[in-house]
């Protein structure tokens, strides 16, 4: 057997048998992926959170001008709001 194939042996048992270096490295790996998608969840999970809190804030500045034109309507005519804003 020439040294050039019993050093391709010697490197095969060692990455058959010794491939603690293969784990870290694979370990390692998998622990970016892991921190990777949390910070995806969290980022989306931000987002729909504030898209939630963007709507509800529009509906509630919706609310509000609706009710001041209602008043300024009001106001105006003499009629009464409840009156007012029953009609369609």
């Amino acid at each position: 057997m020439s040294a050039k194939a019993i050093e391709a042996a010697k490197a095969f048992v060692k990455v058959a048998w010794e491939d603690s270096a293969v784990r870290k490295g694979m370990a390692s790996a998998f622990s970016m992926i892991r921190s990777f998608a949390a910070r995806v969840t969290a980022i989306s999970f931000g987002n729909l959170l504030a898209d939630g809190f963007r709507s509800a804030t529009a509906a509630v500045f919706d609310f509000v001008e609706a009710g001041a034109t209602i008043d300024d309507i009001a106001k105006r005519t003499g009629a009464g709001a409840e009156g007012l804003s029953a009609l369609k």
